[in-house]
């Protein structure tokens, strides 16, 4: 099959300065020979119009139907439009994956769905197989002289392209739309918005405005970035106790903690109303900005604090093996083997704070009820394991009644202290 060009084919159209991106001009008088994509259907598509379209008639197609995406890849792609759609089907189980919908009030959604075997938990996923992902009402604007049409969230995380062919039912463009080329850590996306004229895209429009078969789709940006939503019990359970000072009853809280072990993995069994993800008992806050998380390190999953000041840091063999410094790496153990190691921590009740990795490492104890405690701060030490990184502090819930400790200890017998 003869190969052709993917990208601009010397449109010639005017450059989109956005200040808030950083773009100065984008070069749209480009030969770009050696970046190529097959498909004769692609050079008639681009050749019909030469980049000239009635921006009225664009808008009001943009704003009265769904833009569904059939592609967006880089210009360093050579591909068959055939193995395209065969790839995405094998992946995501369907050429089309996203969608955008635009709203004359300024808004615009972002859409996305893909099989639950990309990695995602299955619970989520709905009758057809996919899971459903929405982003936040993101703010659009298109500028008619430049062709450009920019969409920005709430924190100022801004998406370009610029529009290089409509002809009422496909619209091709290049850079990003809605929050396809982001990635978010914390609030701000870490790709700083810059218009990508290496990206492009092919839209077609369709009748259909919705999240196709789903009513509710989950939170786009919790589910990729973490971040909190309404339902969040723990979460607002922490933004009320940081807004007071609360005396903790020390005795009481290591009587609770002598007595009980410390999951704080997330509970895979619960999803609480108005959450896309499960209970969780870890937060991380970076510049103010909290979101939900994971134990950061191997050390931390599963704890039982000893009366000795040892701690036992629960988990499998494979996990210690792969994420810690076990020397020579031991195979006198089974991977799936419960193990644990010992590590030391103390407790001053002056500053309410728990001390381990030989004090370099410090949680203070800032709410305790009996039940639940929370701790500000970080926990024991180790290689990070879990997204996300470089927080500034940590919040851990500690709940006395999610384990029993006997069996905790019962189940992971193994010292292997010896060899981290």
């Amino acid at each position: 099959m003869k190969k052709y060009l993917f990208l601009l084919i010397a449109l010639g159209l005017a450059a989109c300065e956005t200040a808030q991106n950083g773009i100065d001009s984008i070069d749209t008088n480009v030969n770009l020979e050696d970046d190529v994509i097959t498909g004769e259907e692609l050079i008639s598509f681009l050749d019909a119009q030469k980049g000239e379209f009635d921006d009225i008639e664009f808008v009001e197609a943009l704003t009265n139907k769904g833009l569904m995406q059939r592609y967006h890849l880089q210009n360093i792609d050579i591909i068959s439009p055939d193995l395209l759609t065969e790839m995405l089907k094998n992946i995501y189980g369907s050429e089309y994956t996203t969608k955008f919908v635009f709203s004359p009030d300024g808004t615009c959604y972002h859409y996305y769905r893909e099989l639950a075997k990309g990695g995602y938990d299955e619970s989520f996923m709905e009758e057809d197989g996919y899971i459903y992902m929405t982003s936040e009402p993101l703010k659009w604007n298109y500028d008619a002289e430049k062709n450009c049409l920019t969409t920005v969230d709430q924190y100022g995380n801004t998406s370009t392209s610029v529009i290089l062919y409509f002809d009422g039912e496909k619209a091709y463009y290049s850079g990003a739309i809605g929050r396809e080329s982001q990635w978010l850590s914390y609030s701000k996306d870490v790709n700083n918005g810059e218009y990508i004229e290496s990206n492009y895209g092919l839209l077609e429009m369709v009748d259909d405005r919705s999240c196709w078969s789903c009513d509710k789709p989950r939170s786009m940006e919790a589910m990729r970035w973490f971040n909190i939503e309404a339902g969040d019990a723990h979460a607002h359970m922490i933004e009320q106790v940081t807004a007071t000072t609360n005396e903790i009853d020390d005795d009481a809280f290591l009587d609770k903690l002598y007595n009980s072990a410390i999951n704080l993995c997330p509970d895979t069994s619960v999803v609480e109303d108005g959450c896309s993800y499960h209970k969780t008992y870890v937060y991380s806050v970076k510049d103010d900005f909290m979101i939900w998380s994971l134990p950061q390190t191997i050390l931390n999953h599963l704890v039982v604090f000893m009366e000795d000041n040892t701690a036992r840091c629960c988990s499998t063999y494979y996990n210690y093996k792969l994420f810690s410094s076990i020397a020579e790496q031991k195979d006198c153990y089974e991977l799936d083997d419960k193990v644990y190691a010992s590590l030391e921590w103390r407790y001053d009740a002056d500053t309410n704070t728990i001390f381990s990795c030989n004090d370099k490492a410090q949680a203070e104890v800032i709410y305790f009820d009996g039940d639940i405690a929370i701790l500000r701060g970080s926990l024991f030490g180790g290689i990070a394991l879990s997204f996300p990184m470089n927080s500034d502090y940590d919040y851990f819930i500690f709940d006395f009644n999610r384990e029993d400790r006997a069996k905790v200890m019962e189940e992971y017998p193994i010292d292997i202290t010896e060899w981290i």
